[in-house]
């Protein structure tokens, strides 16, 4: 979001993109409470976790909504260049929080009703919620986003390039093969954790081995670590621009610390240039 607002340009998408690292923050620091409750050996009610989990399982949810508002922002901003700088930039997000808060609190709504006072062991999502809740969602989450993601990147790859010149493609290829790392790193990671359920079920695992599984492949381990942090490391590791943004902001972090050093350092730098 730094980058977009400094440099005037793809502000949409970047005040996308700190939404959805929002949406994982809170994924993650959600982890921290579970984690407690195990050390301690607490062991709550569906109801009495539920109580607990009401925004985790909203944040979950909301972070699909805006990575699909993500693919259909670069879409827009790579084959619709002129329509995209008239886009009002407030309308288009408010659309995609509005549309994500719809589907979520839905989703949350649905698992308040159905809540009951059976002990779980673990007190998060996979268990937090009803077991039919938790499949019927994330099976729509895959069939759906895939396919969509998948029209969306074939769309950009085979037909919407050709007829680019030869600068512009370049750099739009750049965007493009972000895009399908993100995307297919968000897919890939919710198909593990889904794979590694549907593993534990077919094997015969008893019902209290599966919460224990269950919980294993859906929120303690890479699948899902891997799904809130992905965004990130994508953008950092692909794109040279964000680098460079990441960098000024903690050279400016560091800076409001140590304002001598960094006047130190810029005054070094630029006697060095001066002297070249």
């Amino acid at each position: 979001m730094f980058f977009s607002l400094k440099k005037k340009k793809q502000v949409c998408l970047g005040i996308l993109l700190a939404i959805n690292a929002f949406m994982h923050l809170i994924c993650l620091l959600y982890e921290l409470p579970n984690a407690a409750f195990l050390i301690t050996g607490t062991m709550l009610t569906r109801r009495q976790c539920y109580h607990i989990l009401g925004l985790y399982i909203f944040a979950i949810n909301m972070q699909v909504i805006v990575a699909l508002g993500i693919a259909i922002d670069l879409f827009i901003a790579l084959f619709f260049p002129v329509k995209y700088r008239t886009c009002r930039t407030t309308v288009f997000v408010m659309f995609f929080m509005v549309l994500g808060s719809i589907f979520s609190l839905t989703i949350v709504v649905w698992g308040w009703i159905v809540r009951n006072d059976e002990v779980i062991p673990f007190c998060n999502p996979p268990l937090g919620i009803s077991i039919f809740i938790f499949v019927f969602i994330f099976n729509v989450y895959l069939y759906f986003f895939s396919v969509l993601y998948a029209a969306i990147i074939a769309h950009l790859k085979f037909r919407g390039l050709k007829a680019l010149p030869a600068h512009e493609g370049k750099e739009k290829r750049r965007a493009i093969r972000r895009l399908k790392v993100i995307m297919l790193v968000f897919i890939c990671s919710w198909f593990l954790a889904i794979l590694g359920v549907n593993i534990g079920q077919a094997i015969g695992l008893s019902p209290k081995l599966m919460e224990v599984w269950q919980s294993n492949m859906v929120s303690f381990v890479l699948p899902a670590m891997l799904c809130y942090s992905q965004a990130f490391y994508v953008c950092i590791w692909r794109s040279s621009e964000y680098r460079s943004a990441f960098k000024e902001q903690m050279a400016m972090m560091f800076c409001r610390r140590t304002k001598t050093n960094c006047l130190t350092v810029s005054a070094a730098h630029s006697i060095a240039t001066s002297t070249r």
